[in-house]
């Protein structure tokens, strides 16, 4: 599948996979700007996503030496966003990336089509109401077994 991208400026970097067969493109850090709630880093690059699919902007294992965690998770590109991709971190430590650092990662997904539909019952065959941390280990299936 071919997608456009536009690279905003000469010193731009366009993303890149290590590998064929990553699931991600790393993305550079092109702009920074530092505010009392986040860190900015503009990515320097647009992004023509193909209806039925979404950008998805991602952690990149390296951010665990960086003390930095991605400011809502996970950051969504809708197919008809056309703006700078950007990407904002929580500082939990001192250090940051530099510009043209691989800051996160882009995969981009098909998006199937959902229709919600308002219903009186749910089916209660794996039935679990408990809320976080609910399953416990008297549900937890291992190697094909129940785990007593």
């Amino acid at each position: 599948m071919d997608v456009k991208i536009k690279l905003i400026s000469e010193n731009a970097q366009l993303p890149l996979k290590a590998n064929s067969f990553d699931a991600g493109f790393d993305c550079y850090a092109h702009s920074f700007n530092e505010t009392n709630d986040f860190l900015e880093y503009g990515l320097g690059f647009q992004i023509e996503i193909p209806n039925g699919y979404f950008g998805m902007i991602v952690a990149r294992s390296s951010i665990t030496k960086y003390d930095l965690m991605v400011k809502n998770s996970v950051g969504i590109i809708d197919s008809g966003y056309r703006g700078e991709v950007k990407l904002r971190l929580h500082k939990m430590g001192d250090n940051c990336y530099e510009i043209g650092d691989r800051v996160c990662q882009l995969i981009i997904l098909p998006l199937p089509e959902i229709n919600l539909l308002i219903s009186n019952e749910l089916n209660s065959e794996n039935d679990r109401n408990g809320g976080f941390g609910s399953t416990g280990a008297s549900k937890m299936i291992r190697y094909g077994e129940e785990n007593i």
